[in-house]
């Protein structure tokens, strides 16, 4: 008698069994892919998060900006996007009806503050911390806003990161967490720089306009990042819009330039350059660098002028009060960024 009952229960056990196994085997499962692109140029934003709300299911954009969430049930779903220094948006998404990757466009979000209220409450961070030890982010749009010595500088805004600093307000090298500039490893859309400064040293050689993205690892950084032993700064370069653009800036010690060119549907160019003019015309903010730097703050004044040399040139320099002389050399920085980007599929 308990032998037929354990039989019998048996029996439904493994029909309940096969029932479940075929019904999930039955539910179809999708793939959920697409790209997230800058609402205003078409650029695209590495490293941006795609969550499916009411699910554990999300995927980290790859620094093309394209994602993709695998093994989603069919059905009807909601994805949330978020990327640093741009508005959080939301698209409701039919995977059964998914037939081309999704197109997600975010715009850029801007904060206008009339005054300066310091509370005690969590607020806005400039850079984000990353989901690992160490792991911190910056985005280029939102180092504009930081305060600025003539050049907008995204070592400078580094060295506001716990844990990183500069030896003192002429240098924009970066000593993380007691290490030393040659201990970085610097990347700058995959290849190592080595000369990472202008100025003497007080400007850092990567122009703002040409960067979309950077990732620092403080320590703990992946084994792909060998090489050194304090940090890492991975730079990743703007690609260039789906429309034509050019912008123009100056300031107290260079002028730059921004050109956007789109080329056909699936390629663009980008092209950045600025020049230094402190060998035409030196600013009382060029001046004041270059006394910083060089510890020269003769505070009596020039007695006289003069911008000659043998054999013809420019040397500035000019005459103390005890007629000795202080020879100023001229000099100029410039750099220049150009970048191809073209797309193989869609």
């Amino acid at each position: 008698m308990h032998s037929e009952r354990a039989t019998t229960s048996l029996t439904c056990t493994l029909a309940m069994l096969c029932l479940v196994t075929q019904a999930v085997a039955g539910q179809d499962r999708r793939v959920i892919a697409g790209i997230v692109k800058d609402a205003q140029n078409g650029e695209t934003l590495p490293y941006a998060s795609v969550v499916v709300e009411g699910t554990m299911m999300g995927a980290a954009a790859n620094v093309d900006g394209r994602f993709a969430i695998v093994d989603v049930p069919e059905g009807v779903y909601t994805l949330t996007v978020n990327y640093l220094g741009y508005q959080s948006t939301t698209i409701e998404v039919n995977t059964a009806a998914l037939a081309s990757p999704l197109v997600i466009a975010l715009t850029a979000s801007a904060v206008y503050l009339d005054e300066m209220l310091v509370v005690a409450d969590y607020g806005r961070q400039l850079m984000k911390a990353g989901g690992t030890v160490s792991h911190a982010a910056l985005s280029p749009k939102e180092a504009a806003v930081l305060p600025n010595v003539g050049e907008v500088d995204i070592f400078r805004a580094l060295q506001l990161m716990p844990g990183i600093s500069g030896t003192n307000e002429g240098s924009s090298g970066l000593f993380v967490r007691g290490g030393t500039p040659d201990q970085n490893l610097i990347l700058f859309d995959g290849m190592t720089v080595y000369h990472v400064d202008h100025f003497f040293g007080f400007f850092s050689a990567f122009n703002a306009d040409a960067i979309k993205d950077v990732q620092i690892y403080k320590g703990g950084f992946p084994a792909i990042y060998g090489g050194r032993t304090s940090s890492v700064v991975d730079l990743t370069g703007r690609t260039g819009g789906n429309d034509f653009g050019v912008g123009v800036g100056l300031n107290l010690l260079s002028s730059a330039v921004a050109l956007e060119l789109p080329l056909g549907e699936r390629s663009s160019f980008l092209v950045t350059g600025r020049r230094s003019y402190t060998d035409i015309l030196q600013t009382g903010l060029y001046n004041n660098i270059y006394q910083t730097l060089t510890g020269d703050d003769d505070a009596a004044g020039p007695a006289g002028q003069f911008r000659s040399r043998p054999g013809g040139g420019a040397l500035g320099g000019r005459l103390r009060n005890d007629g000795s002389a202080v020879v100023q050399p001229d000099f100029h920085f410039y750099d220049i960024n150009a970048k191809l980007n073209f797309q193989a599929t869609s």
